[in-house]
């Protein structure tokens, strides 16, 4: 006989909602939006010095630049991060909702039933 090796896939498990890590990650989430969004209303201020003359500092017009554009991309990132978590909670309520109604569905269906017969 061959030796064969047996394979078996685990589904993937989903982060829990009460677990210290997924809080964790979401108030870090929030805590990055918050400083990005600060730190971008403070770029605007030095983007405006920077436009009026580019090219006096050239290495801190890039760096001015370069800032601005990390600051976006955290930005996206955070926000992300959050809308995920929130849509995957709404998600689970609504779930949790339909499973719900149909069960109180099917109890009324089996009631009418029963009266019937």
């Amino acid at each position: 006989m061959r030796d064969q090796r047996i394979v078996i896939h685990e589904p993937a498990r989903k982060p829990d909602p009460d677990g210290v890590k997924y809080w964790g990650l979401l108030w870090l989430a929030v805590i990055v939006l918050l400083l990005a969004s600060w730190g971008l209303s403070w770029m605007w201020r030095e983007a405006g010095a920077v436009i009026r003359h580019p090219f006096e500092a050239p290495f801190y017009t890039l760096m001015v630049l370069a800032i601005f554009a990390l600051a976006h991309g955290i930005l996206v990132w955070s926000a992300f991060r959050i809308l995920r978590r929130l849509f995957s909670v709404g998600r689970a309520m609504i779930l949790a909702l339909a499973d719900l109604v149909s069960g109180l569905l099917r109890g009324v269906r089996n009631r009418l039933f029963r009266i019937r017969t």
